[in-house]
């Protein structure tokens, strides 16, 4: 079964909305799957890249960027 990007990225926001701090390994909980696991890695790395989440220095949590202007 094919899972989108857009789904995990939807998925990830929602599990740090509320500036809930999650390890990386947590979204991968219950995900069966390569497309799954694929998906969410790739949801990772697109909010990383436009700013809308960060990872720590050992790249094991993760944390909701402040939205600037506010």
């Amino acid at each position: 079964k094919s899972v989108s990007v857009l789904s995990k990225v939807v998925f990830v926001l929602r599990q740090l909305y509320g500036g809930k701090t999650v390890t990386v390994d947590s979204l991968y909980d219950g995900v069966n799957g390569r497309s799954a696991r694929v998906a969410t890695f790739l949801a990772v790395l697109e909010l990383t890249r436009f700013g809308r989440i960060q990872l720590n220095e050992d790249n094991t949590l993760l944390t909701m960027c402040e939205k600037k202007g506010r």
